[in-house]
C-alpha cells in the first residue's frame, strides 16, 4: 500500500479514485465495510482504491481539553493496510480546513488530488464548515461534478452502531473483548521501552518494560492479559496500567512483566496485543502482600494466553 502523508504534496490528481472517506479511528468493523466497498468498487471498475483519513482528528480544533485518539496515525495507517487498499492519503487538518465550505472542499480538495470516480462515505459523514455537509450534500455534489457517492448503512453490533466513541467508551472502563469485538480484531498499543524506577525487579522480582505510548486514548487502570511483540517474535505479558497507589505514585505508567524473558530492551518498540483484563488496579498494605498479588495474576495471565 502506497502511503501519502499530506495530501497537500499530490500535484497532479491521481486517476480513476474509488476515494473512501473517514477519520477511520480505531478502523473498527464500520470503517472496515468503507474500505472493502472502495475495494470492490476499484477491481470492477480498474481504479485506485483510496482511503483519505484526517490528522490531527478534527475534534481537536473543537475541544478545550486534550483529545486521545484510539490508535496513532502510524497504527492507523498499518490498520488500514490490512484491507487490500492501493493508497492510504492523509490529508491536514487545520482551522483553514475547518473553515472549508462543503462544496469549496469537494472542489478545492478532493477534485484537485483525486480523479474521482466514486466516493464511499458512512451515512453519518459530515463535512465542511461546522459540519454542513453529509450525505445528501455529497449526492448533489457527485451529481454536479460527475462522480458517483455510495453511503453505506451503519454497522450493527448487540444493538447498536459500531463507531469510534463506542470503542472509547469500553476502553474506559476496561472492556477488552468488547473493544476486540467492535475492531475484529485485537486491539493493539504500542510504544517505545523506557527508564522507570526499577521498583519491579529491585523490589519484587518482577522486572517490567515500562512503555512510552504517547498521545493516545489507552484502556482504564488494571492489570492485563497481553502478548508482547518484540523483533518479530511473541511472548505473554502481564500489563498494569495505574499510577502504582502502593508506592503513591501520582503519573501514570504502563509497565509489562514479560513472562519467560530477562533479555535487556530499553530503547526498543513493542507492541501489546489485548486479551483480557484480568482486575482491577488496588493499594496493597505493603510490597510483599503486592508480590503476592502480582504471583497470582501472572498465573492467571499465563492460563489465558496459553
Amino acid at each position: 500500500m502506497q502511503i501519502i502523508l499530506d495530501t497537500n504534496s499530490i500535484e497532479k490528481p491521481i486517476e480513476s479514485a474509488v476515494l473512501a472517506i473517514g477519520n477511520f479511528d480505531g478502523v473498527h468493523l464500520g470503517h472496515q465495510e468503507l474500505l472493502r466497498a472502495a475495494r470492490e468498487e476499484a477491481s470492477a471498475i480498474g481504479g485506485k482504491a483510496i482511503a483519505l483519513t484526517f490528522w490531527p482528528h478534527p475534534i481537536t480544533l473543537h475541544s478545550e481539553r486534550e483529545f486521545a485518539p484510539i490508535q496513532t496515525l502510524e497504527e492507523r495507517l498499518e490498520s488500514i493496510g490490512l484491507y487490500n487498499i492501493d493508497i492510504a492519503a492523509v490529508m491536514r487538518f487545520d482551522t483553514g480546513l475547518a473553515s472549508t465550505g462543503p462544496e469549496e472542499f469537494v472542489t478545492g480538495q478532493l477534485l484537485k488530488r483525486f480523479d474521482l470516480k466514486t466516493v464511499i462515505i458512512g451515512f453519518n459523514h459530515n463535512f465542511g464548515r461546522n459540519r454542513s455537509g453529509n450525505a445528501d450534500t455529497m449526492n448533489r455534489l457527485g451529481e454536479k461534478y460527475g462522480f458517483r457517492v455510495i453511503a453505506l448503512e451503519a454497522v450493527d453490533f448487540k444493538g447498536a452502531p459500531v463507531s469510534s466513541s463506542r470503542i472509547r467508551r469500553a476502553l474506559s472502563e476496561g472492556r477488552i473483548e468488547e473493544v476486540n469485538e467492535l475492531m475484529g480484531r485485537r486491539y493493539r498499543l504500542g510504544g517505545k521501552v523506557v527508564k522507570g524506577f526499577g521498583r519491579g525487579s529491585r523490589l519484587l522480582g518482577f522486572p517490567t518494560a515500562n512503555i512510552e505510548a504517547g498521545i493516545r486514548q489507552t484502556p482504564c487502570e488494571g492489570i492485563y492479559a497481553t502478548y508482547v511483540h518484540l523483533n518479530g517474535e511473541r511472548y505473554m505479558g502481564a500489563l498494569n496500567i495505574g499510577r502504582n497507589p502502593t508506592f503513591k505514585a501520582q503519573a501514570l505508567s504502563l509497565e509489562v512483566f514479560i513472562l519467560d524473558f530477562d533479555r535487556d530492551i530499553y530503547g526498543q518498540d513493542i507492541k501489546l496485543e489485548f486479551v483480557r483484563r484480568i482486575r482491577e488496579e488496588r493499594r496493597f498494605a505493603n510490597h510483599e502482600e503486592l508480590r503476592r498479588q502480582i504471583e497470582r495474576d501472572v498465573l492467571e495471565v499465563r492460563s489465558v494466553l496459553e
